[in-house]
């Protein structure tokens, strides 16, 4: 009986640490992993949805040659993006050469 009484005790809690992880973890908040001949660029600064699609749009550029489209772009910012940027990641002329990241350009573990 003390056993059912301390496994109702303590698991409630253990449930609700877990949902507070679940809801508190972002999807942007991760590593991207790159294979090391992968050439990158690394998008920082002031991140506007209007400012990122006009760079996108031009980093892109065939006038650039072929290999520009051999080039993946991490966007790294503070905040989470909003549902513009989302849809703009969305766009299949940047799926899979486009990820945003949340993350701070002076820490090192968000590199």
């Amino acid at each position: 009986m003390a056993i059912l009484a301390l496994i109702a005790l303590a698991v409630p809690s253990r449930i609700s640490r877990l949902v507070d992880l679940a809801l508190n973890t972002s999807a942007y908040t991760k590593t991207v992993a790159l294979p090391t001949a992968t050439r990158h660029a690394l998008l920082c600064g002031y991140i506007g949805v209007e400012s990122v699609r006009q760079f996108l749009h031009e980093f892109f550029n065939a006038d650039h040659g072929p290999n520009i489209f051999k080039t993946t772009i991490v966007v790294l910012h503070t905040d989470e993006p909003s549902m513009e940027m989302k849809a703009l990641l969305r766009d299949p002329g940047y799926a899979n050469r486009v990820f945003y990241v949340k993350g701070q350009v002076l820490y090192n573990c968000d590199f």
